[in-house]
């Protein structure tokens, strides 16, 4: 038999050391080091061209992995989707993948619509208030095409996304302007916290006077994303001025802890009418949380961390409560499958292409057609008495 087993050399214990060795490798950053150890618990190794033989298949699954990583970790031009927020002014917040590059990014924008493209889209917003609606690049771009100071490019509005992801338009054919970068920060792992906070959970808080917006930060993978437009801030003391506004704050939960949701539910943002979180959970619309908000330590919108979110809570800017909004008042998008999914996992190599894996028909399907109902019944039913 082959025993496969691993072990972790953590950058903490090992330090320098595993530092020249992972240079030794190739590799760069303070991750910590996962290895795999394979034993083989037989007295003829030797014998039969076994190690030839698996060396081989090492190397051609190694092969694999490489091609199906570089798919992964190629920046392309792509499609990409923002949760639209808020009624008076624009804010966007883009929807990221964890484990892809040409998503690999936590962003919230503002942007302008032809007037007759908002008229349209709020006229839907209040007929639906509580229904999330995302904006696109109708074009295949890079996000760093659309994501930068006064860009513009030609968009879309989707209502929805199938229950295969692929979007359902709802207004095509316009122009997108005047884009201004709140926050563009890059989610590879080399800009993850090694911890998930522990006494609180983070996000971003940004708006207008009259609308305010968060947007859950993603300091670590696996997490999730929790976006609430039109939320209720109450302040108890501090303030937050309008260029706070404008420019985004932090904002903390200090009664939910984010170290203890791990694992989070898996709760999938599409499609709408047939995804709805556990009642269990937290973020849900009118519920109600004690707040302490701070300045962002990172005033560069393009930063990226780690320690994003590192800087001294003892001195908040402000504290209070924030009220998500009601259903007939804003939106709530939570996704916890999208922003984690690995795309490779629906994909391998054939003939040295990246093509898509079969899918595993159900037993009860396959033998659906092979026997005449009329005869006899199908194995896997019971015989009425």
């Amino acid at each position: 038999p082959l025993i496969l087993t691993s072990t972790q050399f953590k950058q903490k214990d090992y330090k320098h050391c595993l530092t020249n060795f992972k240079n030794r490798l190739g590799l760069k950053g303070d991750q910590d080091l996962y290895v795999l150890i394979n034993v083989v618990m037989s007295p003829w190794v030797t014998e039969f061209e076994f190690l030839r033989e698996l060396t081989a298949t090492f190397k051609e699954t190694l092969q694999e992995i490489v091609k199906l990583s570089v798919f992964r970790n190629k920046d392309e031009p792509d499609f990409h989707a923002f949760v639209m927020q808020g009624t008076d002014n624009l804010y966007l917040t883009h929807l990221p993948m964890f484990q892809m590059e040409n998503h690999r990014r936590q962003v919230i924008i503002t942007a302008d619509l032809p007037k007759n493209i908002k008229e349209q889209y709020l006229n839907a917003r209040k007929a639906n208030p509580l229904h999330v609606f995302y904006l696109g690049n109708q074009d295949e771009m890079k996000l760093d095409d659309i994501a930068y100071n006064g860009s513009s490019f030609k968009g879309v509005i989707y209502k929805d996304f199938d229950k295969d992801g692929k979007p359902i338009d709802f207004i095509k054919d316009f122009q997108v302007t005047n884009v201004r970068v709140l926050k563009k920060r890059h989610l590879a792992t080399a800009f993850q916290d090694v911890n998930y906070p522990v006494d609180y959970m983070p996000f971003y808080i940004y708006g207008t006077k009259q609308e305010l917006h968060i947007d859950h930060m993603l300091l670590k993978s696996p997490s999730i994303q929790l976006s609430a437009d039109n939320v209720e801030l109450i302040l108890t003391s501090g303030e937050l001025t309008s260029t706070q506004r404008e420019n985004g704050v932090i904002v903390h939960f200090t009664e939910v802890r984010e170290i203890a949701l791990q694992p989070f539910p898996e709760i999938k943002p599409y499609p709408q009418t047939e995804t709805t979180p556990p009642l269990t959970f937290f973020f849900q619309h009118d519920r109600t949380f004690q707040v302490e908000l701070y300045n962002d330590p990172m005033p560069d919108p393009y930063q990226s961390g780690p320690g994003l979110d590192n800087f001294d809570k003892k001195n908040p800017i402000a504290k209070g409560t924030i009220k998500l909004p009601s259903k007939d008042k804003g939106c709530l998008y939570i996704d916890s499958y999208m922003v984690n999914k690995d795309p490779t996992a629906e994909k391998k190599v054939k003939h040295d292409k990246i093509v898509n894996r079969s899918k595993i028909i159900p037993l009860k399907r396959f033998y659906a057609d092979k026997f005449d109902h009329k005869d006899e019944l199908h194995w896997y039913e019971e015989k009425a008495e």
